[in-house]
């Protein structure tokens, strides 16, 4: 293999088929095995391939012909056991770190491996409970070669065209039909079209996109009113929602291509997943489903993964569960920590219409819905959960499932976390205030999972409580009042406001646009549903760092006076944006439309940064870029970072000589961040 590039072409893949198969027609049965493996193992970049044929029987084995050695591959671990249980291929990078991989099933050699990937060959339609072939392949330890998601890709349109051969391995070889080559061809040629199409609607949306959330940010930083910061900072999380969808948009076609990335760094994962659970919030409000979370205490404060990646899966999760839960039911989402093996595992549960026992295996089958009365009342395309099955294997994880039909279904995803030695837990308890005492107001019987959070918080500190029925029996030998929205009527103000007279204080649980907690004159703490445990803990009191902490909204502004900054963006709106966020660190600007101008300016006066858009008319971000590296500039070291909607493209900017990328929509803390970096 000359390199991946020659590889992943139409061209190159069209000859390599027309030949793999021009040459199996003079084959004849078991003497294709290995002459297929030693192709896969080419398109693959593995070191090691092994077609395992079924045995004539219903158990779980398979010959390996070219070992001529029998196996039982695992059924219900490793990733034999997933392969097996979701009827999907399966691709696992860097295995030593992955939650599916399980040396003693999967590794059918005796060197260590380092990626992996298994794939089912149906012969038809339907899908058996152990199909009549397996390609399993994998990358040593050891060597230089690395399996990708474009080989993957290959493999499958590969092994689809070899199926007439494998479905005669014991008889005479038929001419394959030109068939199998046109359809490999047009399929290739309609991914490329619609990964431009789709690249192009990002771009389009993605400039307006940029305006409008620097304008709401510039309102949020300023707004000193509660209420109507409160307002703005609602629609910018449902702009960034906006922007999320878009980009799932985006991940099927680079899924279909074999490019979808995974990133992995250190961030918090509490703050990350509530961010996405707020916006849920009101979508399952809107349907009356009340939606409910716990974070477990003892999630470390930091870990390392692709913080972008398990929010998309959460949200594919989420999305799914409140689409199938009737008016009135619930979605409950629990996040929880395991120190031993250091690994995160987000559950979302509802008490939806559930998965019938004959669809269970088809559940991550891209396209496919347990039937058309689910796809014509509830809409969809059946891609979410097969994205996120892959995303999750890509994080070294895995994505589970439990249902019953008419009751409900709880999906779960299980990932490494990666957290350093002496990792400190997100919640920090100052100490534990075992003196508290809870009033819990209407929670006698109740088991919805709102109830079931507050009471297990409220455990991790010892409190002790009172699930109290409708009356106040017994109140005031209680230093705290919990008031749940939901079973709130203004029959009890008075008893709330002698309570509060007498020093004691209460908590209200409320939708963020709800005013009751603010009629009442005392110590009153105010919870936004759903409840987060830093939130909860903070009304209590009993954080270490009980100080409030900044909206990611609002930013810290410094000056910067005496230093010129360049701006330049082919969109008048995006300009301005950009203008309003800069002058407000005393920055000089200069603003240009195109490259031409830009480079006319510089080659007369100085700058101290070029803030430059990537997709402009006429001369790209990045052709400005080389010219002002290549000395047609006074300056040619000026810090130089690129705006851009565009994630295909990141290697090319930086190749061109940016400094910096950020990608669209623009937000103001890391306008701020680039500042610090550059100008200090």
């Amino acid at each position: 293999m000359s390199s991946q590039k020659n590889i992943i072409s139409v061209t190159w893949y069209k000859s390599f088929l027309l030949e793999t198969l021009e040459h199996a027609k003079s084959e004849e049965g078991q003497k294709l095995i290995p002459y297929f493996e030693e192709r896969i193992r080419i398109l693959s970049n593995s070191d090691l391939v092994y077609l395992l044929v079924k045995e004539n029987s219903d158990e779980n084995k398979y010959i390996i012909p070219s070992q001529n050695r029998m196996i039982s591959p695992c059924a219900d671990e490793g990733v034999f056991g997933e392969m097996m249980q979701k009827q999907q291929p399966i691709f696992i990078k860097d295995c030593e770190q992955s939650l599916l991989f399980n040396d003693r099933c999967d590794n059918l050699t005796d060197e260590t491996i380092k990626d992996l990937f298994l794939i089912p060959i149906y012969m038809n339609g339907d899908k058996e409970e152990y199909p009549p072939y397996l390609c399993w392949g994998a990358a040593l330890r050891e060597s230089e070669k690395e399996i990708s998601q474009k080989n993957i890709l290959f493999i499958l349109k590969f092994l689809e065209s070899l199926k007439s051969h494998l479905a005669n391995i014991n008889s005479t070889i038929q001419s394959p039909e030109q068939y199998y080559i046109n359809q490999i061809e047009d399929l290739i040629k309609q991914q490329e079209r619609s990964n431009l199409y789709f690249h192009n609607i990002i771009h389009d949306i993605r400039t307006p996109m940029n305006a409008l959330m620097g304008f709401l940010e510039l309102l949020a930083h300023n707004e000193e009113d509660e209420t109507k910061s409160s307002y703005i900072s609602a629609a910018i999380k449902s702009a960034e929602q906006m922007v999320r969808l878009i980009n799932d948009a985006l991940d099927i076609a680079k899924i279909e291509k074999g490019e979808l990335p995974i990133e992995k760094h250190a961030f918090n994962p509490t703050t990350e997943l509530m961010e996405s659970i707020r916006i849920f919030y009101e979508a399952a409000k809107k349907k009356s489903i009340l939606l409910s979370t716990y974070f477990d205490p003892s999630i470390p404060e930091e870990i390392v993964s692709d913080q972008y990646r398990i929010k998309q899966v959460l949200s594919n999760l989420l999305s799914n569960a409140i689409k199938f839960t009737p008016k009135h039911g619930s979605v409950y989402i629990e996040v929880l920590y395991d120190a031993q093996s250091d690994t995160m595992k987000v559950s979302v549960s509802d008490t939806g219409i559930g998965i019938a026992e004959s669809e269970k295996k088809h559940v991550f089958t891209p396209f496919r819905q347990a039937n058309s009365g689910i796809q014509k009342e509830y809409g969809g395309t059946g891609l979410g959960l097969s994205v996120s099955q892959q995303i999750v294997s890509l994080l070294g994880g895995r994505l589970e499932f439990e249902s019953t039909e008419g009751v409900g279904t709880t999906f779960s995803m299980t990932i490494p976390a990666h957290t350093s030695e002496g990792t400190a837990p997100f919640i920090r308890i100052a100490e534990r205030p075992a003196g508290i005492s809870v009033y819990l107001h209407r929670w006698k019987e109740r088991e919805d999972p709102r109830a079931k959070t507050v009471t297990k918080y409220l455990d991790f500190i010892e409190a002790e409580y009172t699930p109290a029925s409708t009356d106040f029996d017994g109140l005031r030998e209680h230093d705290l009042l919990i008031i749940d929205k939901e079973y709130y009527d203004m029959e009890v103000s008075e008893r709330i406001q002698l309570f509060l007279d007498e020093g004691k204080r209460v908590l209200f649980l409320e939708d963020v646009f709800d005013t009751d907690s603010k009629w009442y004159k005392g110590s009153i703490h105010k919870v936004t549903l759903p409840i987060f445990s830093r939130d909860f803990y903070e009304a209590l009191g009993v954080l270490k760092h009980a100080e409030e902490q900044q909206s990611s909204h609002h930013y810290t502004t410094r000056s910067y006076k005496g230093k010129r900054v360049v701006i330049v963006d082919d969109n008048k709106i995006n300009l301005r944006v950009m203008e309003q966020i800069l002058k407000s660190f005393d920055l000089e600007i200069a603003m240009f439309e195109d490259g031409l101008s830009t480079l006319e300016y510089l080659r007369d006066h100085h700058a101290d940064l070029l803030i430059i858009d990537e997709n402009m008319p006429e001369m790209s971000g990045s052709e400005v870029i080389g010219k002002i590296r290549s000395g047609e500039t006074k300056n040619t070291e000026i810090p130089i970072v690129s705006l851009t909607g565009d994630v295909y493209h990141k290697e090319q900017i930086l190749q061109s000589g940016a400094d910096a990328i950020i990608l669209k929509p623009v937000k103001i803390n890391e306008i701020s961040k680039i500042l610090a970096s550059h100008l200090s």
